[in-house]
């Protein structure tokens, strides 16, 4: 069995296992102390050939592999669970299930994870964050550490914008302080500059980035209260007995909330850093006693995606104006959600009576996309009045252009979120897409000549002077708003 690289003539037996298992998880130790992206690379490669050399071998010694594994990473995520199944076995009271080869595992997993150096809030499963910004027309690779998976986000953007130019690949990671084990979050190839600003725009919207201080002191320290509570909810969660798949998703919304509510202190002038501290150890004694968390922040943001998504098929739009110069008849267009495969709608309204309650009502068409509703409303009105007036369908494409955006940002909401979560609990990285797509309805693949002629949005085209300009505007993008407290959903870190 090869456990270093090289060759090794050794049979497989206990001692060969436990040299290895030793060997893999200070190479994941070191890993956390890489100082650049080759020597990370080089450490979790290593790392890796030896975990798969023994998860196929054969003879049982796979499933060994594999059990002391999870006895690691339950020191990691369950330390007080791991500590008293330690205690029994010493005690001479082990689970009956276990055999030898077993309980020599679980000593070896309580020895590796209980180093003195290991932090109290590392103990507790604390996570370290790396992102790579790797340009492959300068083969140059940028990499940082940073503290939660909202700063790495955020070192993306900033490098975007010191290195506009080309193509990049880009790719965020989280390591267990404890077991050593990654979790890949964020990943891309071949990724624009405005595709990565456009994914991680999207991201800030469903997990939440920096809050702006309101100005008032009562409000601000309203906020400060209510960014703590959500983040010794999010630890407790984290640190729950039996939260099970949603470990890792309340970690990474903990430590999201504890780096924003730091960033959010120090702008109102208060030092957290102690407060915090404090907290940490209020909510692993709050974990002993709490309900088992259901659900985690990442299905709070897609239920959250649906309802907002929901409002707007409540609320069907319609913009009504003068078809002609007679007084007394309208075009009325707009949305709604009655015929999901053709939404867009025309109608016609002339008054007949002597009051505005009656009259008829001729419909136009409905029509799977604006720009084809557009379309057919110019000829069916060019051959139905002598004096049409193109202005007015001209405003009220633009009306229905903004609603079509807004559809179209909710459904990639919900994308967006229910792809970050499944891919979370799959174990894969959530992918950034190369462009943003609109589904439900609004086929976008051929743009019909309307399309072509109104954008949704108009923005001028200005180059800042300066590098520090855009750097400003990226943090401005980045930045959701709050007002009031609790308007958003707070989404913080060890420092």
């Amino acid at each position: 069995m090869d456990i270093n690289g090289d060759a090794d003539p050794r049979p497989l037996d206990e001692n060969t296992l436990r040299a290895a298992f030793s060997r893999h998880y200070q190479l994941c130790q070191n890993s956390l102390h890489a100082q650049s992206f080759a020597e990370y690379a080089r450490l979790r490669q290593a790392a890796e050939n030896i975990e798969k050399q023994w998860e196929k071998a054969p003879g049982g010694w796979g499933a060994r592999w594999q059990f002391l594994a999870r006895e690691v990473q339950r020191c990691a995520d369950q330390p007080v669970q791991a500590r008293e199944k330690l205690h029994r076995l010493v005690l001479g009271q082990p689970a009956p299930a276990l055999n030898l080869v077993e309980m020599n595992s679980v000593l070896q997993a309580a020895k590796l994870t209980s180093r003195d150096r290991l932090h109290e809030r590392e103990a507790s499963s604390g996570l370290v964050y790396f992102a790579f910004y790797f340009q492959p027309d300068l083969k140059e690779v940028t990499f940082g550490q940073l503290t939660s998976w909202w700063r790495a986000r955020n070192w993306l953007d900033d490098q975007s914008v010191q290195h506009p130019d080309g193509l990049v690949d880009v790719e965020i990671v989280a390591l267990d302080c404890v077991s050593g084990v990654e979790y890949r979050l964020l990943s891309g190839q071949d990724i624009a500059e405005d595709d990565l600003h456009a994914e991680l725009d999207q991201l800030t919207e469903i997990l939440g980035g920096e809050r702006e201080p309101d100005g008032k002191p009562f409000v601000d320290e309203l906020h400060y209260d209510v960014l703590t509570d959500l983040y010794i909810d999010a630890v407790t969660a984290a640190n729950h007995p039996h939260v099970g798949q949603y470990r890792l998703e309340h970690k990474l919304h903990a430590d999201d909330l504890r780096d924003q509510t730091l960033d959010f202190a120090t702008r109102i002038g208060l030092n957290a850093t102690d407060h915090l501290a404090t907290l940490d150890h209020t909510a692993l004694r709050r974990a002993a006693t709490t309900a088992t968390p259901a659900t985690s922040w990442l299905d709070t943001a897609v239920h959250d995606a649906h309802i907002e998504r929901q409002r707007l098929d409540e609320h069907a739009f319609s913009i009504q104006y003068p078809a002609c110069t007679e007084p007394r008849c309208a075009v009325r267009v707009g949305w709604n959600p009655s015929d999901p495969e053709r939404p867009w709608q025309a109608e016609e309204l002339r008054q007949t009576g002597s009051n505005d309650h009656t009259g008829e009502l001729t419909p136009i068409g409905r029509y799977r996309t604006p720009g084809e509703l557009v379309d057919n409303l110019e000829r069916w009105s060019a051959g139905r009045y002598d004096d049409h007036d193109g202005a007015h369908l001209h405003y009220a494409a633009r009306r229905l252009y903004d609603w079509q955006h807004r559809i179209t940002k909710h459904d990639t909401q919900i994308d967006s979120s229910t792809g970050i979560r499944d891919a979370i609990r799959a174990g894969a990285p959530h992918k950034i897409r190369t462009s943003q797509l609109p589904r439900s309805g609004m086929h976008t693949e051929t743009a019909t000549p309307a399309e072509a002629s109104l954008p949704v949005h108009e923005t001028p085209t200005s180059s800042p002077a300066s590098q520090a300009d855009h750097q400003q505007a990226s943090r401005q993008r980045r930045k959701r708003a709050p007002r009031q407290p609790g308007r958003n959903r707070p989404h913080g870190r060890r420092t």
